[in-house]
């Protein structure tokens, strides 16, 4: 939890310490309801807004939730905005770990293995806590890696990473995770 709080910058006090309160009592929600799958599912959604917190540079818990819950066709149950707002929220965490994927599904390597060794290092951040992996980085969105090689490395971690890698290196890890 420290680690997702850090990430916040110190100009957004306030909002480090609402998505630290929300992350701890949604968490302990998770353990409530469904045990150790429920607290992993509600720490990953909870990861999931404070990415989304950064990557929009606007640092307000409600407006990441509601922009997630969006993406995912939640916009009657909102189960990420009633996470963040409403910790004890057990449907919520329920309705999470259903759009996780908790269900036991089982994921098959690509075909296509180029990449996927240089792609390994996206796991140390997309792959936390001993969950998700490059299934949850898979598909369209991969190539927005190459936007970050615009920016300096210290706007941002996928920024600093990406400066690690070649043109070559970064289309061969694009083309691994959109397989």
């Amino acid at each position: 939890m420290s680690q997702l709080v850090a990430s916040v910058p110190l100009s957004s006090s306030t909002a480090a310490q609402q998505l630290a309160t929300a992350v701890t009592n949604s968490v302990r929600t998770g353990l409530d309801s469904s045990g150790h799958d429920g607290a992993k599912a509600a720490l990953r959604a909870m990861d999931e807004v404070r990415t989304r917190m950064e990557s929009d540079k606007n640092y307000n818990l409600s407006t990441a939730a509601n922009k997630i819950d969006t993406e995912r066709g939640k916009t009657t149950s909102r189960p990420y905005y009633q996470l963040t707002q409403n910790s004890s929220s057990t449907a919520a965490v329920n309705t999470i770990r259903n759009i996780a994927g908790n269900t036991g599904t089982t994921l098959t390597q690509p075909t296509n293995t180029t990449g996927r060794l240089l792609a390994s290092n996206c796991f140390q951040c997309h792959g936390t806590g001993g969950v998700g992996g490059f299934d949850r980085i898979r598909g369209g969105n991969a190539t927005e890696i190459r936007d970050y090689l615009s920016r300096s490395a210290n706007s941002s971690i996928m920024a600093a990473h990406a400066q690690g890698y070649t043109t070559a290196q970064l289309n061969a890890i694009i083309t691994y995770l959109q397989q």
